[in-house]
């Protein structure tokens, strides 16, 4: 009967060895699956920062293609150089639209994109009807060309802008993905060697108390078959 009774008790313990790692693993992984999600999220926004300077970039180039290669064919007459205006006019509504696309988050950098392709409308409107008329007058066309350079200069100065204004956001963004890496590895650590000593003291302790449990038990036992015995040899 003691030794069922030890038998039932060494399970017992036994049970809550094993059950309090399980419990303890599984909310030491649920906070380690959020900060992995915390640390995936701010990734994903240096490489949406990235995505936008490229696109910004390459916005860039258009204007500077566009600005090129019409002031080239107005000087010289030459159709080589509406290759670069045309193929630019093509692609910059798309890369606009691109590029607002995405900068929905921040309305600041979206209003700017708004008032960027604004202005390169207005300029591909007067520039326009100036192209098609070839003008004579070198005089009127420097004035002209002046005028439109202005323009511009001002698009490009407003883009640099945008492209600093992602930058320090890529930045700062970064900075947070190197931070709660540093803090995802020190808490990965630190979780390790706490669930290492919790386990160790409770599995001494579970061990201590089954030992006594046995001892105890085989105690009882030997008592039980000596006054077996003692009566064996009365009878």
């Amino acid at each position: 009967m003691a030794l069922n009774k030890a038998q039932a008790l060494f399970q017992r313990r036994l049970s809550r060895v094993v059950l309090f790692p399980i419990l303890l693993l599984a909310g030491l992984s649920g906070v380690f699956v959020w900060q992995i999600s915390r640390l995936l999220d701010a990734m994903q926004w240096v490489e949406h920062t990235d995505q936008v300077i490229t696109r910004a970039t390459q916005v860039q180039k258009l204007l500077l293609d566009i600005e090129t290669g019409g002031r080239g064919y107005l000087l010289t007459g030459e159709q080589l150089f509406l290759g670069p205006y045309e193929k630019g006019m093509n692609q910059i509504d798309q890369a606009f639209s691109d590029l607002e696309a995405l900068v929905v988050d921040n309305s600041e950098q979206q209003q700017r994109v708004v008032q960027l392709r604004q202005n390169q409308a207005r300029w591909k409107a007067e520039f326009s009807q100036i192209l098609s008329k070839q003008l004579a007058d070198r005089a009127t066309l420097r004035a002209f060309l002046t005028a439109r350079k202005r323009q511009m200069d001002r698009m490009r100065q407003d883009i640099s802008n945008f492209i600093s204004t992602e930058e320090q956001l890529r930045t700062a963004r970064s900075q947070s993905v190197q931070t709660l890496t540093r803090w995802v590895i020190g808490t990965t650590i630190s979780s390790a060697l706490l669930l290492g000593s919790i386990l160790a003291v409770l599995l001494r302790s579970q061990l201590l108390k089954m030992t006594q449990s046995y001892r105890e038990a085989l105690e009882t036992a030997q008592a039980q078959n000596l006054t077996a015995q003692q009566s064996n040899e009365r009878l």
